[in-house]
């Protein structure tokens, strides 16, 4: 990445496979998962296709083609005891107040805390 930088007037007809996997090993430097490596990646070769579509360009994206671990850092999330939810859930019944009844709809419905 520091050479692409280095040469902010990096034509883009100058961009190869090797400035791809260069670009793809800055990212797993910087100590990114997988699956964030994967989504900047899916935008910039989105980006690219629209611009070679857009001015009819007869290049092909350097982009495609680059192997991309989605698993590579992926912690797995270990599921919330259902014991646990029982007592969460005697204790929203026992107190009956809005916060509890929200915590409740939250913990019966699976719904995300942003979306409650």
């Amino acid at each position: 990445m520091e050479a692409v930088l280095a040469r902010p007037t990096i034509v883009f007809f100058d961009c190869t496979c090797q400035n791809a996997l260069q670009f793809r090993d800055w990212f797993v430097a910087r100590v990114l998962t997988g699956s964030s490596i994967t989504r900047n990646f899916s935008y910039l070769k989105a980006l690219i296709n629209f611009a070679l579509s857009e001015y009819a360009w007869d290049v092909r994206n350097p982009f495609i083609g680059v192997y991309l671990d989605r698993n590579a850092g992926a912690l797995v999330r270990k599921p919330v005891p259902i014991t646990d939810t029982r007592n969460v859930q005697s204790e929203c019944r026992a107190i009956d107040d809005n916060m509890r009844c929200l915590i409740a709809l939250i913990l019966n419905t699976g719904m995300r805390l942003v979306q409650g």
